[in-house]
């Protein structure tokens, strides 16, 4: 039996088989180029992640080295500045210095590069730069810091005698750029870092002398619901080295400062109003510095929201300079030393430093014609001004008294403190405070008997008193008191306190009059301080060392001597003055 095809049974015809070739003809030729570039992208990644890993392995080459290792010192041990920055005349192939404005040194590394620091597995077609160049920072603005180049020294090179290898600079601004070819075009990857000495390698050896202050005053001004606080201080100076993988000596010396700053009520954030400070300099080794000082004149500062805008503070002329040597930073053989001082240089007829309270002067006979605290009135030109001074310095391992030194020092001659118009005697104080000095030693010197740390201080005190106590100034005088810091509590026989005496100053014609040397409210009694305390021990608290090992001393006196007057305003209980002489420390490590 024949069985017909129906017509509905067919297969393509030629025309519908041309068109959907057509069709995968124009899908295919989309697809193709996308495919190639995803290919040629692809290449580009894998080229460009060999660079990356390439500068990577490079620059974290550089931070594994030490900063500076001194030639004379090195012991065939190797620094970043030998690789990176060897020299400014004799360099390798493939390395060049440039100088002004920018100084600085290139290494270009290939794969067949045979400098030393380039890296050894640097893949064929690909460079590695190293630009390297010494900078500081330089303050650009509110918490904006930015850097400038510094120049090496003439002669400088990493194997050159008298200390010609010194860094110009403890900062380096490394610029590693790896550059290749990718896809006929060339490419390039940038990483910028800045290097230095590391912070948490081993502490070799250290020395720190500081002066906080030599003196201090504090008081506050009210105004309606605003409040002023003056911090008025004397003489700053810092000394520090250190020694790790390499070694640093800083210098820092500020002549003094006066600082206003005013709160309103409801506010916990304070503004500056006015300030003033006196001569500022800080010097950091490497490279060796011995500046020659500079110095500052003098300023003031005013209170704007006191009645007739006063001045309220003043700090006289400044001048930087240190013990002999002088000012210095230097590290030599990987020996720091640094040193450095200040001393107020005034002018005749100025003080050297002085500050007014919100004060009423006729309530207890204050003299309105002269300040309440000044800091030596010059009037015969012939007086010594304040002065401070600090150096840190090491000793090396072969030296006869080896070890690591420090040192902080002050003096001041003349403290005026509440003059009175009825004491005859000029300036006419009820508190004078002369030939106050404090001193702390420290050394290091790995032997426990000849280790030192050593607080002492020094003063006299003088007050006026009126021991009769017969309505008329008859037996008036001075009482001295001879302080020191290794002696019994010689202020803590006076004070409102049972036991304890309180001296009459001003002698009424009645004995609601009468002012006292310490204010006593349970009694009734007007005076001129609230208290005042003095370090009488610090010689046998104020120190630590290691009487083992000798290798760690310190020391430390934190305001040797005090005193708090009691309000000048009794309508502003925030009128009170507090004075203090004498903060500084000192510490020495020696573990080499």
């Amino acid at each position: 039996m024949i069985r017909l095809r129906r017509r509905t049974e067919r297969g393509f015809t030629l025309i519908e088989v041309l068109a959907a070739l057509l069709v995968f003809s124009l899908i295919t030729l989309g697809i193709v180029p996308l495919l190639a570039t995803s290919m040629k992208a692809a290449s580009l990644a894998r080229t460009g992640t060999v660079a990356k890993n390439a500068g990577l392995k490079a620059m974290e080459h550089a931070r594994d080295l030490p900063y500076y290792i001194s030639y004379a010192a090195q012991n065939k041990r190797v620094d970043l500045l030998d690789m990176y920055f060897p020299g400014i005349t004799t360099l390798n192939a493939d390395q060049t210095y440039a100088g002004t404005p920018n100084y600085t040194f290139t290494t270009r590394c290939t794969s067949t590069s045979t400098i030393p620091g380039c890296p050894q597995d640097l893949p064929a077609d690909y460079t590695v730069s190293y630009v390297s160049q010494f900078v500081k920072p330089v303050e650009a603005g509110t918490n904006t810091v930015s850097y400038t180049p510094v120049a090496p020294a003439a002669g400088y090179a990493w194997n050159a005698a008298g200390n010609l290898d010194l860094p110009a600079a403890t900062l380096v601004l490394m610029k590693v750029t790896t550059t290749w070819q990718a896809g006929g075009q060339p490419r390039s990857y940038l990483m910028t870092s800045l290097l230095s000495d590391r912070k948490f390698g081993v502490v070799r050896l250290q020395g720190s002398a500081k002066i906080s202050y030599a003196l201090q005053a504090l008081t506050t001004y009210a105004s309606g619901s605003s409040e002023a606080e003056l911090i008025a201080k004397l003489g700053l100076a810092e000394s520090n080295i250190q020694s790790r993988s390499a070694s640093t000596a800083t210098q820092i010396v500020t002549g003094g400062s006066l600082t206003l700053t005013e709160s309103v009520t409801g506010n916990t954030n304070a503004t500056l109003m006015d300030e003033y400070k006196g001569v500022d300099v800080a010097y950091d080794s490497p490279p060796n510095q011995t500046p020659s000082g500079s110095s500052a004149s003098a300023g003031t500062v005013v209170n704007d929201d006191l009645s007739g805008s006063p001045l309220v503070a003043g700090l006289g002329g400044t001048s930087a300079s240190g013990p002999a040597p002088g000012l210095e930073v230097t590290v030599a053989n990987e020996l720091p030393e640094a040193r450095g001082g200040f001393f107020l240089d005034s002018l005749l007829g100025q003080e050297d430093l002085w500050v007014d309270t919100q004060a009423s002067y006729l309530a207890k006979h204050l003299n309105p014609a002269k300040h309440i605290l000044s800091v030596r009135p010059r009037t015969l030109g012939t007086e010594t001004g304040a002065s401070g001074s600090t150096f840190a310095e090491t000793l090396g391992l072969g030296t006869a008294g080896r070890g690591v030194a420090t040192q902080a020092t002050v003096t001041v001659n003349d403290v005026q403190l509440l003059p009175t118009t009825f004491i005859p005697t000029t300036p006419g104080s009820v508190i004078q405070i002369s030939n106050f000095t404090a001193t702390v030693d420290c050394k290091a010197t790995a032997v426990g008997a000849t280790t030192v740390a050593s607080p002492t201080w020094t003063a006299t005190m003088k007050f006026w008193s009126d021991p009769t106590n017969n309505g008329n100034f008859t037996g008036s005088g001075y009482t001295t008191l001879n302080l020191t810091g290794n002696t019994t509590d010689v202020l803590g026989t006076y004070g409102v306190e049972a036991g304890k005496t309180n001296p009459l100053v001003y002698d009424g014609a009645t004995a609601a009059q009468d002012i006292y040397l310490f204010e006593d409210t349970s009694s009734g009694k007007s005076g001129y301080l609230n208290g005042w305390s003095s370090l009488y021990n610090v010689t046998t608290t104020g120190f630590q060392k290691d009487v083992a090992n000798g290798k760690t001393a310190s020391a430390d006196i934190g305001g040797a001597l005090r005193i708090d007057t009691a309000p000048t305003d009794s309508a502003e209980a925030t009128s009170a003055l507090q004075l203090s002489l004498g903060s500084l420390n000192c510490a020495a490590v020696d573990r080499r």
